[in-house]
């Protein structure tokens, strides 16, 4: 996509996410990859380009208490031509999220989507793990285990996504 059309501020909020070549894994062990070589997304552009959907609005006064997440720029896909396409990570309590999220040239959200996960309530780890490969279809992987030393393969169930020429993200059958 062309960046002369994008406004000032939202190519400042791109340019936290590094490209990267496809074929890639997101997965529980890319976390601390991502927390150590990336920088965190402002509190400005989260409310402005991940919640708020590049809206107008009013300034706001921030505190450190106006949101519980953490949000981490992961990476943008390359070689988009009618979108853009990232990747953040959400850190919470107890789970992690990999958010998928698209974007027409003027910033407006198209379409996202939780690719991979950790999420545990003390007793029980979900974990999602995606592989997106370069004709950006999306495969995940779910599954679950009360012991980690002993996952059970039956408790998995995979899912695929296509990202599709529009930046839509849609099911997808193999």
């Amino acid at each position: 996509m062309s960046e002369k059309k994008m406004n000032e501020d939202f190519l400042s909020f791109l340019n936290l996410f590094p490209e990267v070549e496809m074929p890639i894994t997101l997965s529980s062990e890319h976390f601390s990859t991502f927390s150590k070589y990336n920088k965190p997304i402002p509190e400005i552009d989260i409310w402005k380009n991940i919640i708020n959907n590049n809206a107008d609005f009013k300034e706001m006064e921030f505190s450190n208490d106006a949101y519980d997440d953490e949000y981490i720029a992961c990476l943008r896909i390359p070689q988009t031509l009618h979108f853009v396409a990232i990747i953040y990570l959400r850190i919470g309590i107890l789970t992690y999220e990999y958010i998928l999220h698209t974007y027409d040239e003027r910033g407006k959200t198209i379409s996202k989507k939780i690719i991979a996960s950790m999420t545990s309530d003390g007793k029980m780890i979900n974990e999602h793990v995606a592989f997106i490969d370069e004709d950006l279809v999306v495969l995940m992987m779910k599954g679950n285990t009360e012991d980690v030393n002993n996952y059970d393969p039956n408790n998995s169930k995979a899912n695929s996504y296509l990202i599709d020429d529009r930046g839509n993200i849609i099911a997808y059958n193999l």
